[in-house]
């Protein structure tokens, strides 16, 4: 039950997340809903406020049947199934809210089309022509200001506010963000020289390690914040310089936490690793903290952005080429953009661009490396449920096998064996511990280190205390053959007190 408790700890929030960021998408950002550009009338259209409803009716159901999911997934009485659906139900989250975006953004495309085939067949000035005079007024209030950069024809272009570009942009927050990120390695400091041997041994320093290390990488997604190229969201450079700034600071200062609140979490990390018995409880209430917070700042960051959007609403360009850029408002291809990454249309943070080599590796790179390690936990924990453990004699050793030769203990490094009938209380230190199988290093209730290869719920276990003072706990799926081992072990070794 324990384990079905954390993952829903650490399952649940992620569809909240989805949820949040795309349901956010029913609402505008600017000039821009559900990543198409919107014309002339678009904000007053009954048809688009009806998309917009439907939009946020059929993400509501969405999420409620994920959560109905996700409830039905824990059923099962093996966490191996229990787990291994889940897995599949967080690859299904991952993608299931974005259906009623690119179907939202296919009908705003649809009525763009036909509005500007009935602005042609009117005479209604169309948003090419509003483009170039909007073109001529910012060179008239700001000569030079915005430049276009074209692409194979007059067809392809990509404005560029050019004096927005020109000026040094700040970085809010960078040496607060910079002294968090030292914080995070005074627990990695004090388990090197500090504090006394943790149960976890050399596991306990690698763990804060790549913690601390992720505090300094946060720190290099703030610089590359800082560097992205200032968006053009109107003609007038001093309104995109403004909204440049407002989403500097508020993505600097939602940064800037992320890196505290990692380096705090590293010190609960590291408490919990003195108080193994407590470590489980620690950790657990310390992830759901963090991913609260985490979760608040992101939605409030993301809302003040869009408000500074919003402000300037009325003084937006329109730019057509942008919107065939992107695919579904989600996906960024465009050849002639020499950037890696750009600001996301939709959602929250950037995304890279498709047609640069680069992107599809890392996009292409990313999604397989996503699925293959969920699926690998999905087989991985599948087969240490299913797949028998043994327990036998051979060439003079113990041997405890299940995928491979887990132990070998050979007789003389035996110091006493006993057949006992249940397991001791114990706590997990490296290894796998599910309802059915417990197998790698664990610590008892007293503290004392012992190597686990037990099949739970059997009537029997061997416990092996060796010269160097090492136990172990095994046994064998049928219990004849657990006890077979134990009476060789009393004939070849010494003779004890039967257990059970």
């Amino acid at each position: 039950m324990g384990i079905k408790i954390f993952m829903a700890i650490c399952f649940v929030p992620i569809a909240f997340l989805m949820f949040g960021i795309l349901y956010y998408e029913g609402m505008r950002k600017g000039n821009i809903l559900f990543g198409v550009t919107l014309w002339p009338g678009a904000k007053e259209d009954n048809r688009v406020l009806g998309v917009q409803r439907y939009y946020k009716r059929t993400m509501q159901i969405l999420l409620w049947v994920c959560l109905g999911l996700f409830a039905a997934s824990c059923l099962p009485g093996r966490s191996s199934i229990s787990l291994s659906l889940q897995m599949l139900w967080l690859m299904l989250v991952i993608v299931i809210f974005f259906i009623p975006h690119f179907t939202a953004n296919r009908r705003l495309r649809e009525m763009k089309q036909e509005w500007r085939t009935q602005a042609r067949e009117t005479g209604v000035p169309s948003m090419d022509a509003e483009e170039g005079a909007g073109d001529d007024c910012g060179a008239d209030h700001s000569s030079g200001e915005l430049a276009a950069e074209a692409g194979a024809g007059a067809a392809s272009q990509r404005h560029v506010d050019v004096t927005a570009a020109s000026r040094p942009q700040p970085r809010p927050f960078w040496k607060g963000g910079f002294l968090g990120g030292l914080l995070g390695f005074v627990p990695v400091i004090g388990e090197l020289f500090l504090a006394g041997d943790s149960f976890f041994g050399w596991w306990s320093e690698l763990v804060l390690l790549s913690m601390a290390a992720g505090g300094l990488a946060l720190l290099w997604v703030m610089y590359n914040f800082w560097r992205m190229r200032t968006d053009v969201v109107s003609w007038h450079s001093e309104v995109n310089q403004q909204v440049a700034r407002v989403r500097q600071y508020q993505w600097g200062r939602f940064w800037c936490l992320a890196v505290w609140e990692n380096s705090l979490f590293l010190f609960v990390i590291w408490y919990g690793m003195h108080r193994p018995h407590q470590l489980f409880w620690v950790v657990v209430a310390g992830t759901l903290v963090l991913s609260a917070l985490l979760l608040v700042q992101m939605v409030l960051t993301e809302g003040n952005i869009r408000k500074a959007y919003e402000a300037y609403a009325d003084e937006a360009y329109w730019d057509e080429d942008e919107d065939a850029h992107w695919l579904g408002g989600i996906i960024y291809y465009n050849k002639k953009d020499s950037r890696f990454l750009v600001n996301k249309r939709v959602g929250i943070g950037t995304t890279v661009n498709l047609a640069k080599t680069s992107g599809k590796v890392f996009a292409i790179g990313a999604g397989i490396l996503t699925a293959a390690l969920l699926l690998w936990a999905m087989i991985l924990l599948l087969a240490t449920d299913f797949v028998p453990i043994s327990l036998k004699i051979e060439e003079g050793a113990v041997v405890s096998r299940q995928f491979g030769e887990e132990y070998r203990i050979p007789f003389q490094e035996i110091e006493s064996a006993e057949l006992i009938g249940e397991l001791p209380s114990m706590s997990k230190r490296v290894g796998t511990a599910t309802e059915t199988v417990y197998k790698g290093s664990f610590l008892d209730k007293d503290y004392h280190s012992c190597q686990v290869c037990v099949r739970k719920g059997e009537a029997s276990y061997v416990k092996l205390e060796t010269r160097d003072g090492t136990t172990y706990y095994l046994n064998d799926e049928a219990e004849e053959n657990t006890r077979a081992v134990y009476q060789e072990l009393l004939l070849r070794c010494y003779s004890r007190p039967e257990g059970p």
